[in-house]
C-alpha cells in the first residue's frame, strides 16, 4: 500500500546532494522543479551536437595555449579520428585571430570547489587572466567563459567563477572582472554588478526548500 501511494503521490521530497555543479546551481535558481526532477530520476541525456562542438573547441583551445609557439588552427586540429567540420575550423580561426588568441591565460579549464552555505559547488573556469592586455583597467584579474553557441548566458555562472577565483587566490572579489567572450564575433561582454558571496549564498540557501 505504501509503495502504491508513493507511485501516485504528486509531491516528492528530493534530498539535496552533497555537492552541485555550477550548471545545477543555475538550473536550481532558474527552474527548481526541473532540477528536482533530474535528481529524483536521473536519466541519461541524449547526445547534444552543440555540447560536442563546445567540447571539441575547448580541447582545441587547451592545445592552442599548450603549444610552444601559437600556431595555425589547421596544425592543431586532430585529423586522426574524424575530420573537424568547417564550422569548427572557422571557430578556431576566429579565436586565434581574436583578442585572446595570443594572450596566454594564467589558467585554462581551471577546476574549483566552492563552499556556498552548506553546499559544495563544483565547476570549471574556461580561462582566467592576471594583469594582462585583456584584463580591464582597474582590475587584478579576469575570468572568461567562452561562448560558441547561441544559448543565452547566465550571469550567475560568472558570479560563481569570479567568487571561486577570488577566494582561491586571495583577491578582492570586486577587483576580479568577469565576462562572456563570443568567439565568432570577437566580442567580450563584461558583466557588472555580479553578486558576491552574500548574494550567492542568499540564492543557494533556498535550494533545499
Amino acid at each position: 500500500l505504501a509503495e502504491a501511494h508513493r507511485q501516485h503521490v504528486r509531491v516528492v521530497d528530493v534530498p539535496m546532494p552533497d555537492s552541485l555543479t555550477a550548471s545545477e546551481v543555475m538550473l536550481a535558481v532558474s527552474s527548481p522543479q526541473d532540477l528536482a526532477a533530474r535528481l529524483a530520476r536521473p536519466m541519461p541525456r541524449p547526445p547534444s551536437q552543440s555540447a560536442r562542438f563546445g567540447t571539441r573547441f575547448h580541447e582545441w583551445v587547451l592545445r592552442h595555449y599548450a603549444a610552444p609557439v601559437l600556431i595555425d588552427p589547421d596544425e592543431l586540429l586532430d585529423l586522426e579520428d574524424d575530420t573537424p567540420d568547417a564550422d569548427l575550423r572557422e571557430m578556431c580561426r576566429a579565436f586565434a585571430a581574436g583578442r585572446f588568441g595570443e594572450v596566454v591565460p594564467y589558467a585554462c579549464e581551471f577546476p574549483f570547489s566552492l563552499l556556498v552555505g552548506t553546499e559544495v559547488v563544483r565547476g570549471r573556469i574556461d580561462a582566467a587572466y592576471g594583469p594582462s592586455p585583456v584584463t580591464p583597467p582597474g582590475f587584478d584579474a579576469l575570468v572568461v567563459d567562452w561562448k560558441t553557441g547561441s544559448s543565452a548566458p547566465d550571469p550567475l555562472q560568472l558570479a560563481l567563477y569570479r567568487l571561486a577565483w577570488a577566494e582561491l587566490h586571495d583577491l578582492d572579489v570586486d577587483r576580479v572582472a568577469a565576462g562572456f567572450y563570443h568567439v565568432r564575433t570577437d566580442r567580450l561582454d563584461l558583466v557588472r554588478d555580479l553578486p558576491g558571496r552574500d548574494g550567492i549564498e542568499a540564492l543557494v540557501s533556498g535550494l533545499g526548500h
